[in-house]
This record gives structure tokens, sequence and C-alpha cells, in this order.
């Protein structure tokens, strides 16, 4: 059987993590470790954490420093590393990536999942089966996407976004005829290749906008992305992030203009002109909270190169 690293991120939010391992632990595939990625929570998550495996009678190593490939066990399959700040996203997630390719087990995927989603039994059976019809049919398999469906069942996304460039804006996938663009990081499987071949998350995003750049990363090195229907997985939606708010707006402005820039410049002033209509008319049209100030500050943060997380 293949081996996958399963890799979560948490925040200050243990109860939807809890909720989500506990769905791990019932998948009907068990050939994984999880890879649990503190990003310097403040409300003693780690501590909680240990005490949740140890009454479910779960060994588990915390990662440091002198986590070396030499001495990662084989006996450990839960697996937490400490971060000492909030790293974002991005940098989160690439220190599980770093381990993950650092030790000595050779995982051959990488499943990669908010920790406000709730997966079914056979969801990683099934991208595994995916990913080989596909590979036997000689596709380059890059990354392969989830069915994501509300917490009520109600369809999220069909794998991933459909991306509009001219305006800096995605919407989701949730018909099998749009394009799909790029693959939710809610739910983001991979070959470990893929990773070996494209390299990590660009930190300069911290916060949204990095898996639409990861997935057209991939896109460019001539890998495809799939949908895989069949693999199920529950999405919250904003569990540590939350919603409409000042923080949300600002990393989603300056990180769409450093995203227009990357891939596509040419579309960069209309992207201006898209953004400051959306947080100026749109929002004050749907009464919806104005943050005007929030645009600005990602504004002026993308033209004078300031990136990363809020200092």
């Amino acid at each position: 059987m293949n081996r996958v690293a399963i890799l979560t991120l948490n925040w200050n939010n243990l109860e939807d993590s809890k909720n989500l391992i506990d769905s791990i632990l019932s998948l009907d595939y068990k050939n994984y470790d999880i890879i649990f990625i503190d990003n310097g929570s403040n409300d003693n998550s780690v501590d909680n954490l240990i005490s949740f495996l140890k009454n479910k009678n779960i060994d588990y190593k915390i990662v440091d420093k002198n986590s070396t490939v030499e001495n990662i066990s084989e006996n450990f399959h839960f697996y937490i590393i400490k971060n000492n700040e909030n790293l974002g996203y991005t940098g989160g997630f690439n220190k599980g990536l770093e381990f993950v390719l650092n030790n000595a087990k050779n995982y051959e995927f990488i499943w990669i999942l908010n920790n406000d989603t709730i997966l079914e039994k056979s969801s990683l059976g099934n991208l595994i089966r995916c990913y080989y019809e596909n590979d036997n049919k000689n596709i380059k398999v890059g990354a392969i996407g989830s069915k994501i469906l509300y917490p009520n069942g109600e369809l999220q996304m069909l794998g991933g976004c459909t991306l509009y460039p001219i305006m800096g804006n995605s919407v989701f996938r949730k018909k099998d005829n749009q394009r799909l663009d790029y693959i939710s990081g809610a739910s983001l499987f991979m070959p470990v290749n893929v990773i070996k071949d494209v390299g990590f998350f660009d930190e300069r995003f911290f916060l949204y906008w990095d898996d639409a750049d990861y997935r057209i990363r991939i896109k460019k090195k001539g890998y495809k992305l799939i949908y895989c229907s069949n693999s199920i997985v529950y999405h919250k939606e904003g569990g540590s992030a939350g919603r409409i708010n000042k923080v949300n707006d600002y990393y989603w402005v300056r990180n769409g203009l450093l995203f227009s820039k990357k891939h596509y410049p040419y579309f960069l002033p209309f992207v201006f002109f898209s953004y400051f209509f959306k947080y100026t008319i749109v929002r004050k049209l749907r009464n919806l909270p104005f943050n005007f100030d929030a645009y600005i500050k990602g504004v002026k943060n993308f033209l004078t190169n300031k990136f990363g997380g809020i200092k």
C-alpha cells in the first residue's frame, strides 16, 4: 500500500482539528501518518491535543530541530510540529512539507487538509484510486481535488475554483463543465515527486491566493489537475480565518495583486480597478462591511513589496 502523509494546520482552533483527526482515524485506507502543524497558537492547543491523543492511546512524536532523518521512528504515525509564531498557510504547511521530504519514511503522496474539514471514510482510498486510474492512462497527474460539501451536505465546490484573471477573482467550481483552474487548499492531494519538482509554497502570500499560485506553478511544469468526484470532504470554510473582515480583505487584495503580477501582469491594471470597484460600490450596494482601509493598505503594501504576515 502507498504511504500517505496527511498534513493539517492548526491555529487557535483545536476543536475543529480534533473532529478532523477523528474522521482521519475512521478512514478505510490505513497506510498514513498524520503531521499536525501548530502555527503558534496561544490557546494551549498543543497541550490539549496531547491530552486528546493520550485519551485515545495514540503514540505521538513532537518534531523539533533534533528530529533528523535517522531518528524518525517507524513506530510513530502522529507527528506534531510546533511553530513559534503564526507563519500563515504558506509558511505553516512549508514546515510540514519540509518534514515530509526530509525523513526516511518514503511517502508516496501528500494530502493537505484544512483543519475545519471532515472526511468520508472512503475519501483517501478513492483519491489514490483516482491517481492510478489517470496515471495508467499516461496522464501526468500533478494534484487531485475532492468533492467539497458544506456540513449540511450542500455543494461547496467540485475540486476547486475557476479563475477570472482579468478581474483578479475566482469562483467555486459548481459544474463539471466549468474549468478547473486550481484545486482548493482545503483538500489538496499530490504525489510527493510533484513537491520535489515544483517546490514549496510562496511564503509571500501568507494567506489567500497561495493555492491558485501553487496550482498554476504545477500546470506550468506540465502536470494536470484532476477532480475526484467520489472523494468527499466536508468543509466549514473559514474555521481559523473567519469570513469578511479587515484582515481577510487585506490579504485578498494584496495577494490578488501579487498573483496577477506573477502570472498575468498584463491584467494588473484591470485588477486594480476591479478591487477598487468591489471595495467601494459593490460592498455598499450589498450592505456588506466596507473595509476600504484594508483595501488601501493591501494596495500600498503590494506597491512597496511588503509581503508575508502583518507585522
